[in-house]
């Protein structure tokens, strides 16, 4: 009740009639700056009003500061793109680089199975012969001098040179064959 019978000075009713029909009249009030509330939801942080990011999770508060971070963004990319190439291009010389290893070995590989192949070969023949007559063809000078011209990878000088020492021996074993005979017709 106290409130109904108060009494006002002059100048006191005036704010009050001014302010209940909206003609308050203004007052200076000094500007503060207000704090900036980041948007980010889970963040919420109060930053100064010129910060362009904020402070807490470096989300854009002002348009300067939303094309900074979009550049930065940019440039992120582009550097990864140029990456990405340059691993590109290096996969591409890796992968013809192993394809090129798996021929080498798939004819490695043949190549051993082919010799393999031909050894096997070679072994049963000198098999179904008999240990005299394999004997005899190996150390029969004749056979040695025909199985060395026959081979062609052998250099021509090393084949002329084996060729002359197997005819050397062989002329040897008939000197020494003639010497036996005579000495066993000599013994009988």
């Amino acid at each position: 009740m106290p409130s109904i019978y108060e009494n006002f000075d002059g100048h006191e009713a005036a704010e009050v009639l001014a302010e209940k029909f909206g003609l308050k009249p203004q007052t200076k009030q000094e500007f503060l700056p207000r704090l900036r509330e980041c948007p980010n939801v889970t963040c919420k942080e109060l930053n100064t009003p010129d910060a362009p990011l904020c402070a807490k999770c470096r989300v854009p508060l002002t348009v300067p500061g939303f094309m900074e971070q979009d550049k930065k963004k940019n440039d992120e990319i582009y550097e990864m793109k140029e990456q990405m190439l340059k691993m590109q291009h290096s996969l591409g010389s890796l992968q013809q680089d192993i394809q090129v290893m798996k021929g080498l070995e798939l004819r490695r590989l043949k190549d051993l199975v082919y010799g393999r192949k031909k050894f096997q070969q070679v072994v049963v023949e000198e098999m179904k012969l008999d240990f005299r007559t394999v004997l005899s063809q190996k150390l029969d000078p004749d056979v040695m001098m025909s199985h060395i011209k026959n081979d062609k990878k052998m250099p021509r000088i090393y084949r002329e040179v084996v060729m002359e020492d197997l005819i050397d021996l062989k002329e040897e074993a008939r000197k020494h064959g003639e010497g036996r005979e005579e000495r066993s017709m000599t013994q009988r």
